[in-house]
């Protein structure tokens, strides 16, 4: 797995799940937990994006993850 079970991505990630079961946006969902710190941070030029120079922990994924986004458990789950 790219996120080993009770890593901090694998608890951001049921974080962003639950923000999605409280009605936001999965779209909105991500930003929270990304550009929206690196914002807050003064830092969205190299963190919270994905952009040459940047800093990025990336996951690819099958499928859209904004339409299935719970399904994307397994990338974290290691399953």
């Amino acid at each position: 797995p790219l996120a080993p079970k009770g890593s901090n991505s694998e608890h951001q990630f049921v974080n962003t799940l639950l923000m999605v079961d409280l009605g936001m946006t999965p779209m909105a969902a991500i930003k929270s937990a990304t550009a929206a710190p690196a914002e807050m941070l003064g830092m969205s030029c190299k963190i919270g994006v994905i952009a040459p120079g940047a800093y990025a922990d990336v996951i690819a994924v099958s499928g859209d993850s904004l339409r299935e986004i719970k399904a994307k458990r397994e990338s974290f789950a290691g399953t």
